[in-house]
């Protein structure tokens, strides 16, 4: 998935999830690129970032782009019609 930050900011308003939580969102002002064929095109200031690290999510925001974009551009499905169940990793001894 590629990230460009954006350096000036869209708007300074905290959504209601960043006040409850008590924090702010890291990319609240960034343009994704999601699919080989729009992180193919060069793009100034833009990284390649992933969300998982050895099997586990590391980054939730980037995780919840890629889901929207999975039911909206390959699925052509309304999430709410179509549940998905995540699940951990089996520990291996």
């Amino acid at each position: 998935m590629g990230v460009r930050e954006l350096t000036e900011s869209r708007t300074t308003d905290q959504t209601i999830d960043e006040v409850a939580s008590g924090k702010k969102s890291t990319r609240k002002n960034a343009d994704y690129f999601i699919g080989t064929t729009k992180m193919q095109v060069p793009r100034a200031k833009m990284e390649i970032t992933p969300y998982i690290k050895d099997g586990m999510i590391e980054d939730w925001e980037l995780f919840d782009k890629m889901v929207e974009y999975l039911y909206g551009e390959c699925l052509h499905a309304q999430s709410q019609d179509h549940s998905v169940l995540f699940t951990e990793a089996a520990v291996s001894l």
